[in-house]
């Protein structure tokens, strides 16, 4: 540290500017410690699907969707399946993709054509709007494991021509539990 003191003389006839320094005081170093804590497994919010994008419409009933697997962390006593939604003819509200947000507190919101997905395990899961429940779809054509080209897809059937749908995706991370799985966190919406 060093002082700078800045001055101005004035004389009679004239004014003279000029600065003084003091000398540079002892510098001393110090660092502190802290204990690094890393988050839980249960607060790691598992990362999104990649190249999330539409296929190729085989009808103009048909929607299929795509998605490439993440790099997911291996970690005991926890496992990673995928959630889809799709509405139409409006974009998503920024406080719904809200990665805390279940499925039904979306359904509730009302949006239009509203349909759900999961997939755990590489077994398709439909959203039953009534009971709030995942059924799962014994139709093995609407979701499919592309082994070679490693992504996924699904084949949303039921859609009208002439209509915007929009499609978001998330990763789910589950903890296994004697009970069976159990929602522990998810990713953002894509």
């Amino acid at each position: 540290v060093r002082t700078v003191l800045d001055i101005e003389e004035e004389l009679v006839d004239e004014t003279i500017n000029y600065t003084r320094y003091s000398k540079t005081s002892t510098l001393f170093f110090t660092r502190t410690s802290t204990d690094v804590v890393l988050p839980d497994s249960d607060e790691k919010m598992p990362p999104t699907p990649l190249n999330f994008k539409k296929d190729e419409n085989p009808t103009d009933k048909q929607v299929i969707v795509r998605w490439e697997e993440p790099n997911l962390v291996d970690e005991k006593g926890y496992s990673y399946g995928y959630e889809l939604i799709r509405i139409a003819d409006i974009d998503l509200a920024i406080d719904d993709r809200n990665s805390k947000l279940t499925v039904k507190e979306l359904h509730d919101k009302e949006y239009e054509a509203f349909k759900a997905y999961r997939i755990i395990d590489d077994v398709l899961y439909a959203y039953n709007e009534q009971t709030d429940t995942w059924e799962e779809n014994t139709s093995n054509d609407q979701y499919q494991y592309m082994e070679n080209e490693n992504y996924m897809r699904i084949i949303d059937v039921g859609v009208n021509p002439n209509r915007l749908y929009y499609y978001y995706i998330r990763t789910l991370k589950f903890e296994e539990t004697p009970q069976g799985k159990v929602d522990n966190t998810n990713s953002e919406w894509v």
